[in-house]
């Protein structure tokens, strides 16, 4: 065998290989006595028919079986041969196959980048930094109160947060259209439940008031009103305020504080949102340390590898637009909106595996097993959870991972000057 490599290209690779012609006699005959064994020929037992009849009868079956397992078989060769390691599967060109003539094909494939040296000295990385603090907890036991507040008829008019029991009809130009009108219908002013404009004209009206609201469906709603204005006939039957629970023994113990404690359910609370504040700080952290890698290296990027990457991308979007709106049949988003982040990815997987391999670096088990403990103080049993998470080989592995992640994130910061930024809890969580 004979095998040629041939630079592209880029990344891209061309493997000349070119076997004997007795190869290809030897590979045809293996081929064809197999075949011999088991083929139904009618007029003959099957596996009795004569080779030349076999060969007649499954002519291009045979040869195509050949060519494939030729091909297959001396690229593995030829990869080994020559230390070659493809990052996609190859295309094959130029074949020639043709009995008595030596078998020739060119294998044309991309090779991963050589990472030279990785490059994050000097670079200023803003850390933040946050705590938990008493306002925050009584900020979330107050949302608690309203979440679980009752509804009570109220004088006067309407506002935000109040809930609104109404009739409407809706149409567009003088005509009804489906799904426009309902009685007796409830909704919470400023929720976002209506189409825009639509709670904002019930804002200020009071039980027993009647009124038209106008208002225009979005371009982006469904084909048949979108982008269209339409007239909403409104009758409010009755205006409700939200009375908020209070925070008492009762109320304690349904947030699952068994002796109504309020002070244990503070100290919960609390736990809680450290967590959280603590998880949402590590992955801002960590995604802007790979953002910056990739910004400031520069490496020659395999094309296969981005196009198979924008469509591992474009496949979570399209299932999560089916989790948020319950339909099947979801777009094919373009892919110009995920070339940027499938390349950043693409780059930094060849940059991080430098990384680690230059300085051997690993996942800490202790780091391991604080991220199973992370995860499962959210559950009723942690001690449960948790243990689960650090036997079962896929979770472990998920596990390794992430804290393979932050050995390299805490390397790379060694490299860099740190500028400590003061944040309220707030101001990272958004909302």
């Amino acid at each position: 065998m004979q095998a040629i490599l041939e630079k592209r290209e880029g990344l891209k690779r061309g493997l000349k290989v070119t076997l004997p012609g007795a190869d290809f006699k030897k590979k045809h005959k293996e081929v064809l006595n197999k075949k011999a064994q088991s083929a139904k020929i009618s007029g003959f037992r099957p596996g009795k028919a004569p080779l030349e009849v076999v060969g007649k009868y499954y002519g291009s079956e045979i040869f195509e079986k050949v060519v494939d397992e030729l091909i297959s078989s001396s690229l593995m060769r030829a990869f080994e041969q020559e230390k070659i390691y493809p990052v996609n599967r190859p295309n094959i060109e130029d074949l020639k196959a043709k009995e008595g003539d030596d078998f020739e094909f060119t294998a044309v494939f991309e090779v991963a980048p050589t990472v030279d040296v990785v490059k994050f000295d000097d670079v200023v990385v803003d850390k933040v930094e946050a705590k938990v603090k008493p306002e925050d907890i009584e900020k979330v036991l107050a949302n608690m109160q309203q979440q679980f507040g009752t509804y009570a008829a109220k004088e006067g008019p309407a506002a935000n947060n109040d809930r609104v029991v109404l009739d409407f009809e809706g149409s567009i130009d003088g005509v009804k259209f489906d799904g426009g009108t309902a009685t007796q219908y409830p909704i919470v002013l400023g929720a976002g439940q209506m189409i825009p404009g639509f709670e904002e004209g019930i804002v200020g009206m009071k039980a027993g008031d009647e009124k038209v609201v106008t208002v225009t469906f979005p371009e982006n709603y469904h084909a048949d009103l979108a982008g269209k204005k339409a007239d909403f006939k409104i009758k409010v039957h009755q205006v409700e305020a939200l009375k908020a629970a209070e925070l008492n023994e009762d109320f304690v113990k349904r947030l699952g504080v068994a002796n109504g404690d309020i002070v244990e359910l503070k100290q919960e609370v609390e736990r809680t949102l450290t967590r959280e504040l603590n998880k949402k700080l590590r992955q801002d952290l960590h995604q802007l340390v790979f953002d910056k890698l990739a910004e400031i290296n520069d490496l020659e990027l395999p094309e296969s590898v981005v196009h198979e990457e924008i469509h591992h991308l474009m496949a979570d979007a399209q299932n999560r637009f089916r989790q948020m709106t319950g339909k099947k049949d979801v777009p094919e988003f373009p892919h110009e909106m995920f070339a940027d982040q499938a390349k950043r990815r693409v780059k930094n997987s060849y940059l991080i595996l430098k990384l680690i391999e230059e300085n051997q670096l690993k996942a800490d088990a202790a780091v391991i097993r604080t991220l199973a403990e992370e995860i499962a103080a959210s559950y009723e049993n942690p001690e449960q959870v948790r243990e689960y998470y650090l036997n079962n080989k896929d979770h472990y592995r998920q596990l390794e991972s992430l804290a393979l992640e932050d050995a390299v994130v805490n390397y790379l910061l060694t490299k860099a000057k740190i500028n400590t930024i003061e944040k309220a809890y707030s101001e990272v969580m958004g909302k």
